[in-house]
């Protein structure tokens, strides 16, 4: 009896499903927080900052929530509202 052990298909799927932190879409990064698209499209809108294409570095949208929750307590608002 011989048993083959394979991992090329799992490390194929972990390399396939890795995503790069500094570089996330809408949808990764929504699924990442254990939020909706539309919330991270929201602040994309509202001033997030991201590349060329459109990705998001998720230390920066940290920054970017941590400035606007200071706002929020100073009770400032750059939205104009």
């Amino acid at each position: 009896m011989t048993t083959h052990t394979t991992t090329s298909g799992s490390s194929q799927r972990d390399s396939a499903s890795a995503v790069n932190p500094s570089a996330l879409t809408v949808e990764q990064l929504a699924r990442a927080l254990g939020v909706s698209a539309e919330v991270v499209r929201r602040h994309v809108q509202d001033g997030v900052p991201t590349d060329g294409g459109g990705r998001i570095n998720l230390i920066q949208y940290a920054a970017w929530l941590n400035m606007r929750l200071a706002q929020a307590w100073r009770g400032e608002d750059d939205r104009g509202d």
